[in-house]
């Protein structure tokens, strides 16, 4: 054409031609009235292939959540997000051994990443899927890479050595599938640069013990990259409901005759996962809870449409404020909130961190002495002790009972102590439901009102509060009757 133009431009011609030229070959097929030759039923399910790539470009979901094999889009896209690390922290993907943990359905980012000139790929699954040597997907994916400039540096024929029978022979030369546990992938010691997931840690039974493995046989330098889905996989219009159960309760669940494995989701939170990695010697590079690309933010968007802002919400938000704006934008504003005071908003780490700045025109600033301030949520009473003694920390709300006496004792720290509204309360059934009326203590109030009188508060406040709180006014309330006694 003798036109100069851009990488983006190139890359936006790229793909007129690939459409352009399918247009023409599924023309072809409809026209055509005499018996077609192999070749050409290869083609038709080549062009109803990219045909459902087009339609997956629109609607991911209709493939990737209603099937259980994963599309070449899918793979392809997520080929390109952990590409963008090792290109980021190693430079490039050439001459690099690979380990990525949980291939799933193919290992078609296994021969992108041998494309692009890796030494070799290990894939590690318990689990060898009847679909990861299915021959179309890996040509669908190889013509929708082209269009990346970092692959195809090796010929594809190197890599699919053949296809027979619908199935596709991968060089055993470039790409190695173990059928291994994620914590004993047998390599030896320092042999890789790239360890990898998607979606496949949140599923680990014991997480820590399999990124000490991680670390064992990755070379001083090399880097591991993870994202997972911390969402409960049976429901996922429900995300936390797992959350709620007992650990030894929840994984009972799974296994031979009960839910399928692959429903189980470890009880983790993101904070969790940072701290094994740092705890198996891992300086952390990057970490985020936040959703960053357009496909998982669609993915959010389907998943979770109890996140979007209703009518009803929308029409009890100030004018002001949502003027201008979208939904979508002021559904955002709660991440990123406007405040008075001496201090800022800074950022927040879902599970992990709220920091604060310094607001430098705050009218008293002078008085003033922090620079920021970090709230961090440590579950663990015992933890936020520990990380208060060693000096990691300057302030914790709320000490144990027992760990009440150990502070006393230590002149390096002070206690206040604040009488503040609350109260522990106890929830009962006493609904119309069968499982209520069969139970005594929700059938009967004068079992509930025999409950009440036995509980030795005086006791509860020795033994278990360790004096660390008081009695206050106690207020019974009996639903079914309507009545409340303090």
């Amino acid at each position: 054409m003798g036109v100069a133009m851009t990488k983006k431009q190139r890359t936006a011609l790229a793909a007129v031609v690939v459409c352009v030229g399918l247009v023409g070959i599924e023309a072809y097929r409809v026209v055509s009235s005499r018996t077609a030759t192999p070749a050409e039923v290869a083609a038709r399910e080549y062009v109803g292939q990219m045909e459902l790539q087009r339609k997956i470009l629109a609607n991911w979901r209709k493939h990737d959540l209603e099937g259980d094999v994963r599309s070449p889009f899918y793979f392809v896209w997520a080929a390109g997000l952990f590409k963008q690390f090792a290109v980021k922290h190693l430079g490039s993907l050439k001459d690099l051994n690979i380990v990525e943990i949980g291939p799933g359905s193919s290992m078609i980012p296994a021969a992108l990443y041998i494309s692009a000139g890796a030494k070799h790929h290990y894939c590690v699954d318990i689990f060898e899927h009847p679909g990861i040597r299915d021959a179309l997907p890996y040509r669908t994916a190889f013509d929708l890479a082209k269009l990346d400039a970092d692959y195809f540096v090796r010929d594809a024929n190197e890599i699919i050595l053949k296809e027979e029978g619908g199935k596709a022979t991968l060089n055993s030369d470039y790409i190695t599938f173990l059928k291994r546990e994620s914590f004993d992938t047998g390599l030896p010691d320092a042999s890789v640069d790239y360890v990898f997931s998607m979606a496949t840690i949140e599923h680990l039974n014991d997480p820590l013990q399999s990124i000490k493995e991680w670390k064992r046989v990755l070379k001083p330098g090399g880097i591991s990259a993870h994202i997972a889905g911390l969402v409960d996989h049976r429901d996922f219009s429900k995300p936390y409901e797992y959350l709620k159960l007992n650990p030894a309760v929840w994984r009972a669940q799974f296994g031979p005759g009960r839910a399928p494995l692959h429903e189980f989701v470890n009880q983790w939170r993101p904070i969790d996962f940072r701290r094994a990695f740092e705890k198996a010697g891992f300086e952390i590079l990057e970490y985020s809870t936040e959703i960053k690309s357009a496909y998982s933010r669609e993915q959010i968007r389907v998943l979770y449409p109890n996140q979007r802002i209703t009518d009803a919400d929308w029409a009890q938000i100030t004018p002001s404020v949502r003027e201008g704006k979208t939904r979508e934008e002021v559904s955002q504003l709660g991440a990123h909130p406007v405040c008075s005071g001496p201090f800022r908003f800074g950022e927040r780490v879902a599970q992990d961190r709220i920091t604060l700045e310094r607001y430098d025109n705050y009218w008293n600033k002078a008085a003033i002495h922090f620079q920021r301030v970090v709230y961090l949520p440590i579950v663990d009473a015992t933890v936020r002790l520990a990380n208060l003694r060693s000096g990691q920390l300057d302030f914790i709300e709320r000490l144990a009972p027992s760990d009440v006496p150990v502070l006393k004792n230590d002149s390096r720290f002070r206690i206040a102590r604040i009488v503040e509204i609350g109260y522990q309360g106890i929830t009962i059934n006493v609904g119309k439901s069968d499982l209520a009326q069969k139970n005594p203590i929700g059938k009967d109030p004068r079992v509930r009102e025999a409950f009440e009188l036995s509980l030795d508060r005086q006791g509860i406040v020795q033994v278990a509060m360790r004096f660390t709180s008081i009695i206050s006014s106690v207020a019974t309330t009996d639903m079914d009757e309507g009545t409340m006694s303090p």
